[in-house]
């Protein structure tokens, strides 16, 4: 385990958190895998991060708020089964103005930077990847399957992401019931995306979303015989 990992900062009720290095941070996510979801809680990050060699715990589930103050998230590092920095962002989580750079996620199943799942009515708003790579038989940029209402805004990818089944810069999958859709605004790939059944800039398999001023600036590959890009 890692030695500096600091969860002192914590008080189960606490209503505000600064995360203020790497091992608030690390501490953050070992709370998360301990089954914290911070539900009503907030959380600042106010340092950049950079996690070379640590060895992360397993993706938890967040239903908090986490500004990243525009701080950068390096050397993320995960693989196994569902890689990903949360496993489930909830329909009460936020997560902005956070960017992450030379990730590193390979998943078994899934992978994604952010969540494996983004259930209706969380919201992903300013965020961005700027290096690396994300693959997985089903891999997303920022996140894997986007349920509902959720809303990504403002968001970037440039890591390459790439897949056996369906790859999305941003988003892998999207689902929603009659009356929602998942809102899509203002979202930017720049990274290479390659898949063997369907690949997306911004999205690999949408099924009612609201898509505005999205924008594809990457090369997307699709090596399957009868896939969709």
């Amino acid at each position: 385990s890692d030695a500096a990992i600091d969860t002192s900062w914590y008080k189960t009720d606490g209503v505000f958190f600064s995360l203020e290095d790497r091992a608030d941070f690390l501490g953050f996510l070992t709370l998360l895998s301990q089954g914290v979801t911070f539900q009503s809680q907030s959380l600042q990050l106010l340092s950049d991060v950079d996690l070379s060699g640590a060895v992360l715990p397993s993706a938890g589930v967040f239903s908090g708020f986490l500004d990243g103050k525009g701080h950068t998230v390096s050397h993320f590092t995960q693989s196994g089964a569902r890689a990903a920095l949360f496993d489930t962002l909830t329909s009460a989580a936020t997560v902005q103005n956070l960017s992450f750079a030379e990730v590193s996620v390979h998943g078994d199943a899934q992978a994604a930077v952010l969540a494996l799942l983004v259930q209706s009515q969380a919201s992903i708003h300013n965020c961005s990847i700027a290096s690396g790579t994300v693959s997985a038989p089903v891999a997303g940029g920022l996140a894997v399957h986007v349920l509902g209402s959720a809303s990504l805004s403002h968001c970037e990818n440039a890591a390459e992401v790439s897949a056996e089944k369906t790859a999305g810069g941003l988003i892998a999958q999207s689902t929603a019931e009659e009356n929602e859709s998942a809102q899509l605004s203002a979202c930017i790939n720049r990274g290479k995306v390659s898949a063997g059944q369907a690949a997306g800039g911004l999205i690999g398999q949408a099924q009612s979303l609201s898509l505005s001023h999205g924008l594809n600036f990457a090369e997307i590959v699709l090596s399957g015989t009868n896939g969709t890009a």
